[in-house]
């Protein structure tokens, strides 16, 4: 996208909203969408925004083992930040969630941890 167009950024298991919130302040043209299951991080990712942002994201609750709820391309880039790793006990379910983002024009950029004893 052209430099003065607003990036939309989907955060994959955004939790507090810590890495949403990060991700906008350190782009000021970009709109979050913060993806969670669960209602109460989603509450506090919504009390904890900083001051000019909550205008800058949409909170919204999916499981991320379904398909999700977005069209794409509309997203241009994805991050997760220590999330992906409980979704799946195998990488199949990783390729088939990502795989479904190769529509994406930007990076996918995700935190992961290996299982325990790997």
């Amino acid at each position: 996208r052209a430099q003065a167009e607003t990036w939309v950024v989907a955060d994959l298991g955004c939790g507090s909203g810590l890495s949403t919130t990060q991700v906008l302040k350190d782009f000021p043209r970009a709109f979050a969408l913060g993806l969670d299951i669960s209602e109460d991080m989603l509450g506090i990712a919504a009390r904890e925004a900083l001051p000019g942002t909550k205008a800058r994201r949409d909170l919204i609750r999916a499981d991320l083992k379904q398909p999700l709820p977005l069209r794409l391309p509309a997203v241009d880039t994805v991050v997760s930040i220590s999330a992906l790793q409980w979704l799946f006990e195998d990488v199949s379910g990783w390729k088939r969630l990502l795989g479904g983002m190769k529509e994406v024009p930007g990076p996918v950029v995700a935190q992961v941890y290996p299982p325990a004893g790997s």
